[in-house]
């Protein structure tokens, strides 16, 4: 059994008393990392490699059970592409509840539009930035920066998002900090 812990949020600290349904969480979260890997979803136009399937896998565990997670490859070993396969993925079981929110640099918007386009060719992708700040219509992917984030972040937070990803994370890995609160409202 767990035991009692205290939580602190941003405003108050809180005793828990860990119940069934915690554990239940926890061990989903253990056992998240040995589920067989999943099939690739059907609108991926792309062959994953089997530690991208166990990336897809962790995360599609993680994220079902409401939480968030980290991933952390190493640079260009197709972490957008687990990322994409996720989004198609929770659309094609029916737990996508709304549009996939990416948050990333400016340099890197063009690459993430290019990416959903190559490998989840007709889903509807987005930029909110600059003076292309819309999000009406058919959402499947809105790109935005950190600065517009920032900017914006109360616009952003009014929409349901399924996932909200944050590219390049080391610009929220101070939890005090304007743009890591902002995204925390989102």
């Amino acid at each position: 059994t767990l035991a009692t812990h205290v939580a602190h949020s941003d405003e108050a600290t809180v005793e828990v008393h860990p119940g069934a349904t915690l554990e239940k969480v926890r061990d989903r979260i253990v056992d998240a990392a040995q589920v067989s890997p999943l099939d690739p979803p059907a609108g991926l136009a792309a062959t994953l490699r089997d530690y991208q399937r166990h990336g897809l896998t962790w995360l599609a565990e993680l994220t079902g059970a409401g939480l968030g997670a980290c991933l952390a490859d190493d640079m260009g070993l197709g972490k957008t592409v687990t990322l994409i396969a996720l989004h198609l993925h929770r659309r094609e079981r029916g737990l996508a509840t709304g549009p996939t929110l990416v948050v990333c640099p400016a340099s890197l918007l063009g690459n993430w539009e290019a990416e959903v386009r190559r490998f989840a060719p007709g889903v509807p992708t987005r930029r909110f930035h600059g003076s292309r700040r819309d999000l009406t219509g058919d959402l499947g992917f809105v790109f935005t920066t950190y600065g517009t984030m920032r900017a914006d972040h109360e616009t952003l937070a009014g929409v349901a998002w399924d996932l909200v990803v944050a590219d390049e994370a080391q610009h929220v890995k101070n939890a005090t900090s304007s743009t890591a609160r902002n995204l925390r409202l989102i």
